[in-house]
């Protein structure tokens, strides 16, 4: 986990997921769960 500036929005901060997954398992999962929002409707889903 690595967190800094965004090189590409000044006033914003960027993270960075570094992880290796088993065959079979799928990245899209987890990062849906690490970005899911408090609130799903007022997110919009």
């Amino acid at each position: 986990l690595s967190i800094s500036e965004d090189e590409l929005h000044e006033s914003r901060t960027k993270v960075t997921i570094r992880f290796v997954l088993k065959r079979g398992f799928y990245a899209t999962i987890l990062l849906r769960e690490l970005m899911k929002p408090q609130s799903i409707l007022t997110a919009g889903f």
